[in-house]
């Protein structure tokens, strides 16, 4: 029994000399951490905790990916090389000041396609490309494409995420209300992006036609779809609510503060009648049909 109980006693310490050294170590590592990247101390306390770290490590992450996926599409969209300023820059597209876009028409005999860019930042910042480079422009005119970028209004809480794609999807019809003037093939229209230009382009590719041919907007009286679609790093939903259904390090307190960066209130209740509208329209997997843009 004596035998037993040193046995056990003595299992008992050196489990708990381990756990004191592993704590000894991380708490190091924590330390060193801090010093290295001061703004992963996300609560500003002077420490910085292990899920902390995990935290600013998931967000470091992202960002690394969101400039990665921005340096590709700079890579498409230019910037490499000698610049070729847009056929027309700064065309308003609709009623507000940020509703801009720069356009690159190729010299051709009959309608072209037409590429559109929407550039990415979450929704709360980016903007479009002013130029583009003379390789890409050589390889427009080669391919008989004309091409476009467009800016818009970010979200806030007077703006909510379908407010802004519905605003984005106001420049494809623009686009299209002017294809005779542009010579346009209205038929062969397509939307790229990274991040969040991706997941407009998406919505655009899988969300119903908004025309309206009603309207006594003759630009909202055409189609909003598009019939091809490239999206480099895009959310599998726009609900922000249903991220960590797909990412598991995606927890509550990052929804918190994804809210906050998109003005919305803290508290806001993922039930509500309201919210609830909007989120059914930012869930891709109900606006997909057989008939999407590929």
């Amino acid at each position: 029994m004596k035998f037993t109980l040193a046995v056990v006693a003595f299992f008992a310490i050196a489990a708990g000399s381990a756990l004191a050294e592993e704590k000894k170590i991380n708490d190091g590592f924590l330390i060193k951490q801090y010093k290295r990247h001061p703004a992963a101390d996300l609560d500003n306390n002077g420490r910085l905790s292990a899920e902390e770290w995990r935290e600013f490590q998931v967000k470091l992450k992202l960002n690394a990916e969101m400039a990665e996926d921005e340096t590709a599409a700079s890579r498409v969209t230019g910037f490499r090389g000698k610049p070729v300023l847009p056929t027309h820059p700064e065309v308003a597209y609709g009623p507000l000041p940020e509703q801009r876009l720069n356009l690159w028409l190729v010299p051709s005999d009959k309608p072209t396609p037409l590429i559109i860019h929407i550039h990415g930042g979450g929704f709360f910042q980016g903007s479009k490309h002013s130029t583009i480079d003379a390789a890409l422009h050589e390889r427009l005119i080669a391919a008989g494409v004309s091409y476009a970028s467009i800016q818009y209004r970010f979200q806030s809480k007077e703006n909510p995420l379908p407010e802004v794609l519905r605003g984005i999807a106001r420049a494809i019809q623009f686009l299209r209300h002017h294809s005779d003037e542009w010579n346009f093939d209205k038929e062969r229209f397509g939307a790229f992006g990274s991040s969040a230009g991706a997941a407009a382009s998406t919505w655009l590719g899988m969300r119903d036609d908004l025309a309206d041919s009603s309207s006594s907007d003759p630009v909202l009286r055409e189609s909003t779809r598009v019939q091809a679609v490239w999206a480099m790093s895009v959310a599998p939903t726009m609900d922000i609510w249903e991220w960590p259904r797909y990412n598991p390090l995606f927890n509550e307190k990052m929804i918190s503060s994804w809210i906050k960066r998109w003005g919305y209130d803290p508290d806001t209740d993922p039930n509500d009648p309201t919210v609830l509208a909007w989120r059914n329209e930012l869930r891709f997997s109900q606006l997909a049909s057989k008939d999407d843009a590929p």
